[in-house]
């Protein structure tokens, strides 16, 4: 019924339009994550539970809206001390490079050196002491 070339011309289309899925699948874009809760606290206000001695929204709404207000709060202030930080950590390993290219105290001192003052005065009148 069908010619070789028609069945391989068939089976390159099968392949080209399976490679062209493939591709899309994988190309799907990356998901975020939403800022604000996807669902309103405020759905819990219809709950129906037996026992309750609260009204729903002092029982479910306000402890979960006070609990996000915290956790954003703590969130904040988690990112401020991590600025902080590397601020100082920063500053630190300023104070640290620049005391590597310092000479050690004592080292090249003399007494009684007076000789940028008094370029007359030999420096064979100084004594040096280690």
């Amino acid at each position: 019924m069908f010619s070789m070339h028609s069945r391989s011309l068939c089976f390159a289309t099968f392949l080209l339009v399976l490679g062209a899925a493939a591709t899309e699948t994988f190309a799907q874009p990356l998901r975020t994550i939403p800022r604000r809760p996807t669902f309103s606290p405020y759905l819990n206000l219809f709950r129906r539970d037996p026992g309750q001695l609260l009204p729903n929204y002092y029982q479910f709404v306000r402890p979960n809206r006070e609990l996000a207000t915290t956790l954003a709060g703590q969130s904040n202030a988690i990112r401020r001390q991590q600025r902080a930080i590397k601020t100082v950590d920063r500053q630190l390993n300023l104070i640290q490079n620049r005391g590597r290219s310092a000479q050690p105290t004592g080292i090249g001192g003399t007494f009684r050196n007076y000789s940028h003052f008094y370029p007359s005065l030999s420096n064979s009148q100084n004594r040096r002491y280690p």
